[in-house]
């Protein structure tokens, strides 16, 4: 196995000048942070609503998590939530494209310019996703970082991997990840994965429109997706209604199953409650995650929506 051949696939389908492979998506997080060498308690904002891993990697790296909301129409940070928790302490924003769907990281960056705050984006869920400028997600930000772990775009069932276009994080990165020494098969799994990557990518968009198209109920609100540039790490949407458990429950009864991921947003579980919350907390309520990965097929889909829809009749008839 030839790990810097892996490597340079990767770099080339990514397009980013370097690249380092790590043992999980959290540890490229923590790894990424420490290279900043941030002072003692920096502020790290950090989206609500999205996985606890990331709130986990601030801490382990001494930085100090600030959550902010997200939108209401794509579940992502933008400029405006991170204005409303920005301190003189704020050294970083991490930016995670949540579900594969990029979040407006043009933006976001030319506000932390201004700003002199770093940037990593979070693309553990969104490998091969693009911005609408037509460059790889993960790419634009100071440092953009990968989930190879279960479920993911590419499930290697482990691993991760860090890329920047800087030279001199590239330079402290090489210090700090050379040596990996880690269980190797997942590295084998990922040079086999590449090659699928791009039927993969367009399988999991066909059948995300599919949930759109065919989950036709005025009890769902469909989010604002990028359908031809963002990932599907799952189809999201959100309930018109707050009555997940009862679809969830009906749904288990049938023999079905969707899943509900990030229903306890992160200012609830560092016991947060100072800011504005609003939308997160309405989204964190209602989510519904539908699964979009190879083998599910178009019967598949028509058959599980038509489930939801029929439990949700039933249960505001």
């Amino acid at each position: 196995m030839n790990e810097e051949k892996i490597i340079g696939r990767l770099s080339k389908y990514i397009g980013s000048d370097y690249l380092f492979l790590t043992t999980s998506g959290t540890d490229a997080l923590i790894k990424s942070l420490r290279i900043l060498n941030l002072p003692s308690e920096a502020e790290v904002i950090v989206p609500s609503f999205c996985c606890r891993a990331v709130p986990d990697a601030v801490i382990r790296s001494g930085g100090k998590p600030v959550f902010s909301d997200v939108s209401i129409s794509n579940y992502n940070i933008s400029v405006a939530d991170m204005e409303k928790v920005l301190t003189e302490k704020t050294a970083v924003v991490i930016v995670v494209h949540l579900f594969g769907q990029p979040a407006p990281i043009g933006e976001i960056i030319d506000y932390a310019r201004r700003k002199s705050i770093f940037v990593i984006e979070d693309a553990a869920q969104a490998f091969g996703g693009v911005y609408n400028n037509g460059d790889k997600l993960g790419t634009l930000g100071d440092i953009g970082i990968f989930s190879f772990g279960y479920e993911k775009i590419i499930d290697a069932g482990g691993g991760g991997a860090i890329l920047t276009n800087r030279h001199d994080f590239a330079g402290e990165l090489k210090k700090g990840v050379t040596g990996y020494k880690g269980n190797r098969e997942w590295i084998k799994r990922l040079d086999f994965l590449i090659n699928s990557i791009d039927d993969n990518l367009s399988t999991r968009r066909e059948n995300a429109l599919l949930y759109k198209k065919y989950l036709n109920t005025d009890f769902v609100i469909h989010p604002e997706y990028s359908d031809g540039v963002g990932t599907f790490f799952r189809y999201s949407c959100v309930l018109n209604h707050n009555c997940r458990s009862k679809l969830l429950m009906g749904l288990k009864e049938d023999g079905e199953l969707i899943t509900a991921l990030y229903s306890q947003p992160l200012h609830a579980i560092h016991d947060n409650h100072d800011g504005n919350f609003q939308n997160t907390d309405f989204i964190a309520q209602r989510v519904i995650n539908m699964f979009v990965r190879s083998p599910y097929t178009d019967e598949y889909i028509i058959k599980i929506t038509d489930k939801i829809k029929r439990i949700l009749e039933k249960i505001h008839a």
